[in-house]
């Protein structure tokens, strides 16, 4: 692994690409008992287009945000509450330019991270559980309308760029979450979990050599 020092912050990290091009990022922390992983994609809020099999495909505004949500579900329930029980404490964002799932624990890293690795990467879509989604995602879109602060901040953003496109609410409005379907979902997830558009960060006290 390649290792880079950061002499003023007293930080190392350590940086390996996989040869299927997912990037790892390790930060040894062997004097702290809390560990940390988080794992990206570069798909947010102002990804509405991809391209698959040399073909340019449209999505609905908000998808990005959409996907963070599902991607936690799995065939034997909801990866969250797995992560919750097992010790740790997960979330997840998007933001304008991509999709965060984090965890943080004192136990059970290692099953942990698996548990991380793997819902991120096999999606499990139903058309009931897209269509109870829908609602879940209308009501963050309802207090997002409602947040004085974020509402500032989207104005002030549209006011600096001169593509609209390049500064949207990764939660969007509730007319593009009309139109997402489970097939536009999966096709943008096959799509945006390639590991060579993610990268994994590491801070733990776990030998790394």
């Amino acid at each position: 692994m390649n290792e880079k020092s950061y002499p003023r912050i007293g930080e190392t990290v350590l940086e390996k690409t996989l040869p299927n091009g997912l990037k790892i990022f390790i930060v040894p922390k062997p004097q702290h008992r809390k560990k940390y992983a988080f794992f990206a994609t570069r798909y947010g809020g102002m990804d509405m287009q991809f391209i698959r099999n040399g073909e340019k495909c449209d999505t609905p505004a908000g998808i990005a945000h959409y996907l963070e949500h599902k991607m936690f579900d799995t065939k034997d329930g909801n990866a969250l509450q797995v992560l919750s029980q097992n010790g740790a404490e997960p979330n997840a964002f998007t933001s304008n330019a991509m999709t965060g799932y984090y965890f943080d624990c004192t136990e059970h890293f290692e099953e942990n991270l698996r548990i991380l690795l793997s819902f991120v990467s096999v999606p499990y879509f139903t058309d009931e559980s897209v269509e109870k989604e829908r609602g879940i995602i209308g009501q963050e879109i309802r207090m997002v309308e409602d947040s004085p602060d974020w509402q500032v901040y989207e104005r002030l953003l549209a006011c600096t760029v001169r593509r609209p496109r390049a500064c949207p609410s990764p939660a969007r409005s509730r007319a593009s979450r009309a139109s997402r379907r489970k097939r536009c979902t999966t096709a943008t997830t096959r799509s945006t979990v390639r590991p060579i558009w993610r990268c994994a960060l590491l801070a733990t006290s776990i030998p790394t050599r």
